[in-house]
């Protein structure tokens, strides 16, 4: 496959949404119904936990360092959010 490189996690539950995300996309037969449909739920199950991740990362910073600039809401002070734009 052209342009989707195989990346190794050190996450064991990310390596193996990734692993059935690219072993899905490989499936991908136009003619088959439904294969289609498979690597659409295997790319909202990647794309969903890592944006879980992300989320709970981003909080648990917040909680971490709460007076940090860049966890400041938007418009306290005069000051943006400092170019963070996770959910």
């Amino acid at each position: 496959m052209t342009g989707y490189r195989r990346l190794v996690s050190s996450d064991p539950r990310e390596q193996e949404l990734r692993d059935a995300w690219h072993k899905a996309k490989a499936a991908v037969d136009p003619v088959e119904a439904g294969s289609l449909y498979r690597f659409q739920l295997a790319d909202k199950a990647l794309t969903d936990f890592l944006w879980r991740r992300a989320w709970s990362e981003r909080e648990a910073d917040r909680l971490k360092h709460p007076k940090a600039k860049r966890n400041l809401p938007v418009g306290a002070m005069g000051q943006s959010d400092g170019g963070r734009f996770l959910p």
